[in-house]
């Protein structure tokens, strides 16, 4: 048996998004028996719910996993983000700040009202830099919290049986996975290590895009292998020969025990996790709707769009431009399994990406966990890159309709047919059928993903 030392800041029991990539395939490979995991992670929160689905899946392999949370002290520097949160909420005009918001909508506030002010004159190039500094409080705050978890995980690391661990696997999410990994590699330096990317490094800007750069640099110099979701998550980018694409994956086993729901009296667009300033755009399905409505083709009051998350300030802002914000059901920041039973119960998924050089073919974790609902889909890309990956996957698999916003004035009317399409099939028969081709679908999946891992383990002898 193999011992494996997995560095993830994001695992089970976490009620995160990013927690999924590495529990399942944890859960497949231990399932295996010929290997044992320990998995230094944070703690989940006091005031976060545990995933019931991922507890689950770790559950059913304990035998083969050990799980060592690091407790992160965060009094201090938590009272300093909450002070920011404080700033740019009472700064931001807090009237705006009602029932159902989150401290998340603080960042998006700070962007609109500041970074993006469009106010003339010395006032508005105030604003400007008075935004630009609180979202670098906000970059070092997070950075910071970084240095905490190396040092604290560093303490759990004395748990481990280093003698015996032979492979290591850390992954990229946030930096201090990464960190910890090279003061275990300076240690043991014949540790063959994995080193994974979830996210580009290059998603930040400025002088935290310099020092990610940099570390990024020194870990991918150091590893034996660097594996990413996508092309554009290869670390540094300087060691193209050791890089990997693993995407995520979805795993049928979470809708297992689901049962078939009541029908809808109206049509539920569904869409749960984050939104991404500017990158995230449900506004052309709103331009759609306020289309055909006018046309009287479409009533409004007969559809719904259900989302949960921590962002509903960019989802509303995005519908009362149309005129819409009464079609969204707003259910709060929920557990994962009932995010899973919204997508379940929803009649078309809502898939958002982006789509850009440098930061291009982006599928989110959410749109491969549509994969096993065998929904119809309606996918907008933001950006000027077109033909992403996201196009490319349901084309293929014949799961519904991607509109890219490079190409929005060729694609409205094809758009707009397939949608006018679902909502009379909707109003004929009270629901949409979609018959996706499963060959393709099983590609994705964490079992799949888990197996790529395998085969750079077994490289390893």
């Amino acid at each position: 048996m193999k011992h494996v030392l997995l560095i993830c800041e994001y695992f089970a029991p976490q009620n995160i998004i990013a927690a999924i990539r590495f529990t399942k395939t944890v859960k497949y490979l231990a399932a295996t028996g010929k290997y044992h995991f320990w998995v230094i992670t944070k703690k989940n929160g006091e005031d976060c719910p545990d995933d019931a689905l991922l507890t689950r899946d770790i559950a059913s392999v304990s035998e083969y996993v050990t799980v060592l949370p690091v407790d992160m002290d965060k009094k201090l520097i938590k009272r300093v983000k909450a002070l920011i949160h404080k700033k740019a909420k009472q700064t931001g005009q807090t009237a705006d700040m009602g029932k159902g918001r989150h401290q998340d909508d603080a960042y998006f506030i700070i962007q609109e009202k500041f970074v993006s002010c469009r106010q003339r004159g010395w006032r508005g190039e105030c604003k400007r830099k008075f935004g630009r500094l609180l979202l670098l409080l906000n970059d070092l705050y997070d950075l910071l919290f970084e240095y905490m978890f190396v040092l604290k995980g560093k303490k759990v690391l004395k748990q481990i049986p280093m003698k015996k661990v032979e492979i290591m696997i850390s992954s990229y999410g946030q930096m201090g996975a990464h960190r910890l990994a090279l003061a275990c590699k300076r240690k043991k330096k014949k540790l063959h290590w994995i080193a994974d990317y979830r996210d580009p490094v290059t998603a930040a800007t400025g002088i935290v895009q310099n020092y990610l750069l940099y570390l990024a640099k020194q870990t991918d110099r150091k590893a034996d292998f660097i594996t990413g979701v996508t092309d554009s998550c290869i670390g540094s980018g300087k060691y193209p020969e050791k890089h990997h694409v693993i995407c995520n994956g979805y795993d049928s086993d979470d809708i297992r025990g689901f049962a078939p729901g009541h029908r809808n009296k109206k049509l539920i667009i569904g869409y749960t996790g984050n939104l991404y300033y500017k990158k995230s755009e449900m506004t052309q399905l709103f331009h759609i709707i306020s289309d055909l409505q006018k046309e009287g083709k479409v009533d409004s009051s007969k559809i719904s769009v259900v989302y949960a998350g921590k962002q509903f300030y960019i989802l509303e802002k995005q519908a009362e431009r149309y005129g819409l914000k009464g079609l969204i059901d707003y259910r709060g920041v929920v557990s994962r399994q009932e995010a899973v039973q919204i997508q379940y119960e929803s009649d078309i998924l809502c898939a958002l990406t982006w789509n850009n050089k440098g930061n291009d073919n982006i599928l989110t974790g959410k749109f491969l966990e549509y994969f096993m609902m065998h929904k119809p889909v309606f996918a907008i890309v933001t950006g000027n890159k077109p033909n992403s990956m996201m196009k490319r996957v349901i084309e293929e698999a014949e799961l519904g309709f991607c509109l890219e916003e490079c190409y929005f004035r060729r694609d409205y009317q094809y758009a707009r047919k397939w949608f006018l399409e679902k909502y009379e099939e909707f109003m004929d028969t009270g629901c949409v059928v979609c018959h996706p081709k499963e060959e393709i679908l099983k590609t994705y999946s964490s079992q799949k993903t888990a197996e790529k891992f395998d085969n750079l383990i077994r490289t390893f002898g």
